[in-house]
């Protein structure tokens, strides 16, 4: 049987850490796919299109097992409403966004899909650089797009886990992750 569970939070939360985490421990059966999968993604000139192409090729595991991926729709959909509130020169047309979305919505209500949301220590929010028309450019966006997130979780989501998570928990959660859903 195939269980996925979808690592989520703000930039910096820890979900890359924790993802390396889990692969490090080179598990039969425990696979891990990385935020930015396809090329374009990586690159500086990825588009909307882009992350949502990611998160398809991403959540297209085949294989049983337990798989913990970086990031999934919920992320795509909240960065681009965020988007679209902070940055009034967007040009990308949120519906095509939210209709692409729809089709996510089952996978994320099925009993094999559990979101982590991550939530940092104090609510202590990184940001790489200042762009007020970015959704990770400032803290006011960053908590805009933290409740648009958590909302989207709690609306769309079947099994959420909400998890206050500190750097010195990494052993412990990717433990908790591990064991909760390889014996599920």
């Amino acid at each position: 049987m195939r269980k996925i569970v979808i690592l989520e939070g703000l930039p910096k939360v820890g979900k890359s850490t924790l993802l390396q985490q889990i692969k490090s421990k080179n598990l039969d059966n425990v696979y891990t796919v990385d935020e930015l999968f396809i090329q374009r993604a990586i690159q500086k000139e990825a588009t909307t299109l882009d992350f949502m192409a990611n998160d398809d090729a991403k959540l297209a595991c085949e294989k049983d097992g337990l798989w913990i991926v970086d990031r999934g729709p919920i992320s795509t959909l909240s960065f681009n409403e965020t988007k679209y509130i902070v940055d009034k020169d967007f040009f990308f047309d949120l519906n095509l966004v939210k209709e692409w979305f729809l089709k996510w919505i089952p996978f994320l209500q099925s009993d094999n899909v559990v979101v982590y949301y991550l939530i940092g220590e104090e609510q202590s929010y990184q940001l790489r650089y200042n762009d007020s028309t970015c959704p990770h450019g400032t803290v006011e966006n960053q908590k805009l797009m933290e409740a648009i997130s958590l909302y989207n979780c709690k609306k769309y989501v079947k099994n959420l886990t909400i998890k206050q998570y500190k750097y010195e928990m990494l052993d412990e959660v990717a433990n908790e992750i591990i064991s909760k859903f390889m014996c599920s």
